[in-house]
């Protein structure tokens, strides 16, 4: 068993009080808070909660839309996305498809507090009908756009006739004047309709310059310059079809029906929504179908070309296989004459006349070596060569 000794008593000692004295004061200074996520129960299951840090508030600029007696007012500001997520009762993730630099395709979300469109490159909110002071009805359509934005003026003007063309010169009275909502969505279904009608009959019109020139061409660059045509014409396809199966959507979706027929809370008919949108959707299979027949057009040119620079390059095949047929017929008779030009006595130098019988002999053999490889190529792959 061991001992301790007095001294090394007193050491272990001191040593325990002064341990001691250091947790008493680590206890009673405040701990620093934690740095990395804790781990916090809620709901039953457990999650990792990072620390709080405050976001950049983002804003979005706007113009809005605003009908009045005789004329629709444009007023240009900015709003907070948390905001326009509670005026619109909806979730921030669906603000994503209003910013510029987000590409999200064709959306139309009809929403409790207005509708959601991001059609081409247009973003755009139409607020439901409101009555404001004085029982006075309060229409508005926001229009989302960047400094940086070109041919929004254009968009703005088109959108400002077609309005004052269709609700504020049919307005009689608030009570049955039309929704303005579904006359804003319109609005911008024919816009995006007028562009996209306008961009096809352009690439139309390229097709029907560009191809017969084409045709005629026998050269690689002519596919070349097909190319570019080809790609514009598979990117407007996407596009189209992407607002046609977005519409297709919408238009079999009761939820989002109802949505769009209410009216500052009312309740309305489908029928003018899906009207609406039957038309529409015709529009755009029209237009897929211009599209899907200049792609058709361009694939038969294509192959038209194939088959024309297949047809050239076989007979440049031909050509070199005649060559080499030749070159080897040739380089037999050369043989010949190698071996008459040796310096070796032969017993008939002296012979007069065994000169023009071995020429003779010798383009003889030359012809049916020829011959009879052509007759061979003919037998085995069916090739006429003229």
């Amino acid at each position: 068993m061991f001992r301790f000794s007095d001294s090394k008593c007193r050491l272990f000692l001191a040593v325990l009080l002064l341990i001691s004295i250091l947790e008493t004061l680590q206890g009673s200074s405040p701990l620093p808070p934690p740095a990395t996520p804790f781990i916090e129960k809620h709901s039953g299951a457990w999650m990792t909660t990072p620390p709080f840090r405050s976001l950049p508030t983002t804003k979005l600029t706007l113009t809005t839309l605003t009908p009045t007696a005789k004329t629709l007012h444009l007023t240009k500001s900015s709003i907070p996305k948390p905001p326009l997520s509670s005026l619109l009762k909806c979730p921030l993730r669906d603000l994503r498809v209003l910013d510029h630099a987000y590409k999200s395709g064709t959306v139309i979300l009809p929403r409790p507090g207005g509708i959601i469109c991001s059609i081409l490159n247009l973003k755009t909110i139409v607020l439901p009908r409101a009555k404001g002071t004085g029982g006075k009805v309060t229409d508005e359509g926001w229009v989302f756009t960047e400094e940086k934005e070109e041919g929004i003026d254009h968009f703005l003007k088109g959108l400002e006739q077609h309005l004052e063309a269709r609700y504020i010169g049919n307005t009689t009275a608030s009570s049955h004047s039309p929704k303005f909502h579904l006359v804003f969505l319109e609005s911008l279904l024919k816009h995006t309709l007028s562009t996209l009608s306008t961009n096809v009959t352009a690439l139309q019109i390229s097709c029907t310059t560009l191809l017969p020139s084409s045709t005629q061409s026998k050269n690689v660059g002519a596919l070349s310059d097909l190319l570019p045509l080809k790609n514009q014409l598979t990117e407007m396809y996407a596009v189209v079809r992407d607002i046609f199966n977005c519409l297709s959507d919408l238009l079999s979706d009761d939820e989002d029906l109802d949505l769009l027929s209410a009216n500052g809370g009312e309740g309305g008919s489908h029928m003018d929504v899906e009207m609406m949108l039957e038309d529409y959707l015709q529009q755009l299979e029209e237009l897929l179908i211009r599209v899907r027949s200049s792609q058709t057009l361009l694939t038969n040119t294509e192959a038209i070309l194939e088959l024309s620079l297949d047809l050239t390059r076989n007979k440049i095949l031909r050509f070199e296989l005649l060559l080499s047929i030749s070159s080897l017929a040739i380089s037999l008779g050369a043989l010949v004459t190698g071996l008459f030009g040796m310096n070796l006595l032969s017993h008939v130098e002296n012979n007069p006349n065994l000169f023009w019988a071995v020429t003779v002999a010798i383009g003889g053999v030359m012809w049916a070596v020829f011959t009879a490889l052509l007759s061979k190529l003919r037998k085995d792959i069916n090739l006429e060569i003229k």
